[in-house]
């Protein structure tokens, strides 16, 4: 089992992209879908290599891609954002997977205060895609 992680190459800009579409905010917290990462797959965005990924992390973890992420979906608002803008860097919680692949994560908890965070819990499911 690996838990995935964020890292340079996660292309965070294209989940921040994605939130802004959806009128997300600062401070917003709210369960939505996030259909289409990557976890532990080679989906390096050009001129990146491997080790540039992996490096200071783990065997017991592995890199999140959010290059091809699809539209969001908001399934519910639990606290309204302040209008600010969505902060930069992200984190992933509680999202461990047993072999590399792409996922859909229906509802997510996703909180935007200091960092991104997206989690997956007990009302989280995680979805294998099939190509």
């Amino acid at each position: 089992m690996k838990t995935a992680v964020v890292t340079p190459a996660s292309q965070v800009e294209k989940l921040i992209a994605r939130m802004g579409e959806k009128g997300i905010t600062h401070a917003g917290e709210l369960r939505v879908d996030v259909p289409g990462v990557s976890v532990g797959k080679a989906e390096y965005p050009e001129g990146v290599t491997a080790l540039e990924i992996l490096a200071g992390k783990s065997r017991k973890e592995a890199p999140i891609f959010f290059c091809n992420i699809r539209e969001i979906t908001i399934r519910k608002i639990l606290k309204d954002g302040d209008g600010g803008e969505i902060p930069d860097e992200a984190v992933v919680h509680g999202l461990n997977i047993e072999a590399p692949g792409r996922f859909d994560l229906m509802n997510a908890k996703v909180c935007s205060n200091g960092k991104i965070e997206v989690t997956v819990d007990e009302e989280t499911s995680v979805v294998p895609v099939t190509q």
